[in-house]
């Protein structure tokens, strides 16, 4: 797209209408980046867990989510394998981020994940983010 003499490219400004706007994609305002976030989370006492992942959940105050991965090569060994499990995980934050408004998320891998099993792992996440979320109403019935 070009722009014509005279017109100016108009800014791109953040506001939460744009998070729904963009539902589509996996945004920068909705990855935890900075070692406090993560940290925060880690201290935290809303978790779950199963055989596949381990999800830590912390409120953020915000009007969206934000998700932080720690896939180590401890977990997985291949950079293939850590990256497919990180997709995967995005992909799935992506679909179900309006069941976890307001809250920040940090996944992990279990030790004895099972990568070739893509429907499980999937399954395995939708009952995180569920457990996740349910806890969430819990604990801040509004």
């Amino acid at each position: 797209m070009s722009l014509k003499p005279g017109e100016q490219k108009a800014a791109s400004v953040w506001l939460p209408e744009d998070v729904v706007a963009n539902k589509g994609r996996f945004e920068k305002h909705q990855r935890l980046i900075t070692p406090s976030d993560f940290r925060k989370v880690f201290k935290t006492r809303l978790r779950s867990s199963d055989s596949q992942f381990l999800v830590l959940a912390s409120e953020n105050g915000l009007p969206f989510s934000r998700l932080g991965l720690a896939v180590s090569k401890d977990k997985l060994r291949k950079a293939v394998s850590r990256n497919n499990i990180k997709r995967l995980i995005r992909e799935s934050f992506r679909t179900n981020t309006e069941n976890l408004t307001g809250l920040d998320l940090v996944v992990l891998p279990q030790k004895k994940i099972n990568i070739s099993d893509r429907q499980t792992l999937r399954v395995s996440l939708g009952l995180h983010w569920r457990t996740i979320s349910g806890a969430k109403t819990a604990n801040n019935p509004d």
